[in-house]
């Protein structure tokens, strides 16, 4: 995955196409899709990982893309997520408490995408 940090933001920009492979389903993420790569709480850092841990980047990407575009449930987004991130090297435990933070959690944020897809939507 080729991204690079946006100046002045907390953001970074994916440089290239990306796809993945899920339970025989191909994904595409487009070059040009902005993350702000793992927003992991400060507070949850002891039971999982830090935002700066790269791998949970790809992963990050990931999971914001599908909250974005909304082309996926929200159980499959973190489903997702938990999967790149495994596959990336995080260890199933913390893998898992990553993902029960995203599922218990990540209902106000699947909310606010949704909202602004719709209002996407509606201008265009």
């Amino acid at each position: 995955m080729k991204i690079q940090p946006i100046p002045n933001s907390d953001n970074y920009l994916l440089c290239e196409d990306e796809t993945i492979e899920y339970k025989g389903k191909s994904y595409l993420m487009k070059a040009g899709t902005i993350s702000d790569g793992a927003s992991i709480p400060r507070f949850f850092w002891g039971l999982s990982t830090t935002p700066y841990d790269p791998r949970v980047i790809r992963g990050a990407f990931w999971h914001d893309h599908f909250y974005e575009s909304q082309e996926i449930s929200k159980k499959l987004a973190d489903q997702i997520l938990k999967f790149i991130i495994i596959e990336d090297g995080i260890e199933n435990q913390v893998a898992e408490n990553i993902y029960r933070t995203v599922r218990d959690f990540g209902g106000p944020a699947w909310a606010r995408c949704k909202k602004n897809k719709k209002n996407r939507e509606a201008v265009a």
